[in-house]
């Protein structure tokens, strides 16, 4: 499904309160426990370039999270709680911003479309990384999948089937190539039994786009404001 289509023959470039309106109308939202509410979704650039896992975060609040950090009082520990030097501590932050994300920018954005790869919301919530980071997925058509929990919210997608079809998670759960279920009690379970297991899915890489006003606190009152706007 397309989401937002831009042609450059002619000067256009994507509107961010269009693509907010779409976002909201088409596209269910994740809620990351650092960055907020963000959306998941696949893009192509101008240049053609296909990537399948990009994920929208407001800039207004990755700034007002690393401010913060950089202004915060940081310890050296529990125990040791001698405060580190200020700038020690804004070399770290900094290495972070530089290397944790991939990014591109909107204007680089050709064409936005729905994302196969991002595991839905109320699925991932029920992931627990203990005391393994495995899970094994029952699809509706009584299918299962192995797993390895991944952070980045996007998984490979099995053959043939689709995420939204997914209607129970085991966790610390995998199962075998002649379809016994192995109950994972912890990693040493795993590796006794890795030449018998079925193909198991791992997390797939993402690229990040920042948008949205500096003025503002998140999505959430972006939204907001777009909804007004959008009011038919």
């Amino acid at each position: 499904m397309i989401i937002y289509e831009t042609n450059r023959n002619i000067g256009e470039t994507i509107h961010e309160d269009i693509l907010m309106n779409r976002l909201d109308r088409l596209i269910k939202p994740v809620n990351n426990n650092f960055f907020g509410l963000e959306y998941h979704v696949s893009v192509t650039l101008y240049d053609k370039t296909f990537l399948p896992c990009v994920v929208f975060r407001h800039l207004g609040k990755a700034m007002e999270l690393e401010f913060n950090s950089l202004h915060e009082k940081v310890y050296l520990g529990v125990t040791n709680r001698k405060l580190l030097p200020q700038d020690h501590v804004q070399k770290n932050i900094i290495e972070r911003l530089i290397s944790q994300n991939n990014t591109i920018s909107l204007s680089d954005i050709h064409k936005i479309e729905k994302c196969k790869y991002s595991f839905p919301e109320e699925f991932r919530k029920k992931v627990d990384f203990n005391p393994t980071h495995y899970f094994l997925a029952r699809f509706r058509d009584e299918s299962f999948e192995n797993f390895r929990g991944s952070e980045t919210g996007f998984y490979e997608v099995p053959f043939n089937n689709e995420f939204e079809n997914i209607v129970e998670i085991f966790n610390s759960t995998l199962m075998l190539q002649n379809g016994d279920i192995l109950e994972l009690k912890n990693y040493t379970d795993w590796k006794n039994n890795e030449d018998n297991l079925k193909k198991i899915h791992v997390g797939k890489p993402f690229f990040t786009c920042y948008f949205g006003g500096y003025h503002e606190k998140d999505f959430e009152e972006k939204l907001a404001k777009t909804r007004i706007n959008f009011k038919e």
